[in-house]
This record gives structure tokens, C-alpha cells and sequence, in this order.
């Protein structure tokens, strides 16, 4: 049933807010610093994750700013 589903794929509110807030280090990283490095262990290291967020996945992230669609990158299925 599609409650099963749900259930197995949407994160609760503190994990998607953990996956934002890896997000913004990211692009802050990447466009603000612009120091010519992204590792993830650097963004990563004071974070605690949870085992569901460590779980290989796709990643899809959207930006927009002031509502407006600026850009979208990702892959629904695990590819790397």
C-alpha cells in the first residue's frame, strides 16, 4: 500500500532538516569560500547522521530563491 511506501522513503522533520543543513555547508563551500575543496568529511565531521541517512540513496537537491526555480541536480536512484 502506498502508506508502506511512504512510510520507507519520507524522512522525519529532523533528518530532512539535517539533509538541508549538509546542503547550504555544501553550496556554502562551493560558492561562497570557493577554496577548491569538497570533501565531505571536512562538512560532515561535527554531524551526527543517522544510519537511514548513511544509507546509499539517490540524491536529488532543487534551489530556488525568492519561490523561483534557480536550478535542480541529482539522481533518484544510487549511481556513484
Amino acid at each position: 500500500p502506498l502508506a508502506e511506501l511512504e512510510a520507507s522513503v519520507l524522512l522525519p522533520p529532523e533528518e530532512m532538516s539535517r539533509l538541508l543543513q549538509i546542503a547550504r555547508a555544501t553550496l556554502h563551500r562551493a560558492v561562497v569560500q570557493r577554496d577548491g575543496t569538497l570533501e565531505a568529511q571536512d562538512i560532515l565531521r561535527n554531524m551526527t547522521l543517522s544510519n537511514r541517512i548513511q544509507r546509499i540513496s539517490g540524491a536529488f537537491v532543487t534551489l530556488k530563491k525568492e519561490g523561483e526555480l534557480r536550478g535542480c541536480i541529482g539522481h533518484v536512484l544510487p549511481v556513484k
